[in-house]
């Protein structure tokens, strides 16, 4: 839409210049969604989960060694 209004302004390059930005656009969720699922896909998990599943292990209860 933005490009239409552009070049019915009078400014011709509004529809290209807003295609690069759709493009631009799609390529960084595109990268975001493609890490995601490489690290899925490898069976790598996020650091915070690993941090958190430790902290929750060390305050179990009935854990071994816990008096």
């Amino acid at each position: 839409m933005l490009g239409a209004i552009g070049v019915l302004a009078g400014f011709p390059l509004a529809d290209p210049i807003i295609g690069l930005l759709i493009a631009a656009s799609i390529m960084v969720l595109l990268w975001g969604t493609v890490k995601s699922i490489g690290r899925r896909l490898m069976d790598g998990i996020y650091p915070d989960l690993h941090k958190r599943a430790e902290h929750a292990l060390e305050h179990a209860e009935g854990r071994a060694g816990r008096p």
